[in-house]
């Protein structure tokens, strides 16, 4: 009889009981927290701002949970760049909320973006358009093209307003400017970005490392509760008492690990 192949060892195991043991508290609320973020989705919705914004903190949620992966591995930069989405995921959240007449022309983007998927496998993978039809490329070209008419003008984004605009104008400019700025540095390697991941020998420091971690999770924390507390105000979900609960317990976990 063959004998099962081994599993991939993967991570660092022996780093999680560093970190874990660390900020023992965090993990703890980080669990009650999903579960509260669980809940939450389990609550049904219709309208399309409130589905949108569901969608938006599922998918944050997800990230979160990457993000103490990367941590308890000890990749705090990596997880730096999951907290930089899950930022812009937040700024998008809070201004959707805001403007909720922005939201049609956000769900409507979808055709713009298969449209550009499209011209671009028409350059690259010609033979791949065949799996997709004739009549679908079409339907995709004249629904893109109704877009473009009543926005005026072919964009790469679904609304002409940048990231920063956003951020500014729901008051979250000053995240914008820090730590969304540093995590997107480590993002698009730039210089400063590949300055504050070394350890101060011109070397990037390996993982595993407790460079980034306690930030990483921090800043991942205080997201994902801010976006869970936009989606449930938004579609009034009358969970307001256990999002006050869990914001408490947030500051609390934090202060003790003297990261806030």
């Amino acid at each position: 009889m063959q004998k099962p192949a081994e599993l991939l060892n993967v991570g660092f195991p022996e780093f999680w009981k560093t970190i874990h043991g660390e900020y023992r508290p965090v993990f703890e609320e980080t669990e009650r927290l999903m579960e509260l973020a669980n809940a939450l989705f389990r609550k049904p919705v219709s309208e399309p701002l409130h589905a949108v914004l569901r969608l938006i903190a599922q998918s944050a949620s997800n990230s979160f949970g990457a993000v103490i992966i990367l941590v308890l591995n000890g990749y705090g930069s990596d997880a730096m760049r999951l907290v930089r989405s899950m930022i812009e995921a937040e700024i998008v959240a809070h201004y959707l909320a805001k403007h909720p007449e922005e939201v049609k022309p956000y769900i409507n983007h979808i055709t713009v973006a298969q449209q550009e998927l499209i011209e671009a496998m028409r350059r690259y993978t010609p033979e791949a358009l065949k799996r997709i039809g004739a009549e679908a490329i079409r339907r995709t070209a004249t629904a893109a093209a109704s877009v473009q008419k009543r926005s005026g003008k072919r964009r790469k984004r679904w609304t002409a307003k940048t990231v920063k605009q956003m951020a500014d104008e729901i008051q979250l400019g000053e995240l914008y400017d820090t730590v969304y700025a540093w995590a997107s540095s480590m993002h698009h390697v730039d210089i400063f970005g590949l300055a504050i991941q070394t350890d101060g020998t011109l070397a990037v420091e390996p993982a595993p490392s407790e460079k980034w971690t306690g930030h990483a999770l921090l800043d991942a924390h205080a997201s994902f509760l801010r976006i869970l507390r936009c989606y449930s105000d938004a579609a009034g979900l009358g969970m307001d008492e256990a999002l006050q609960t869990r914001e408490r317990a947030f500051r609390k976990v934090w202060q003790a690990a003297k990261l806030v």
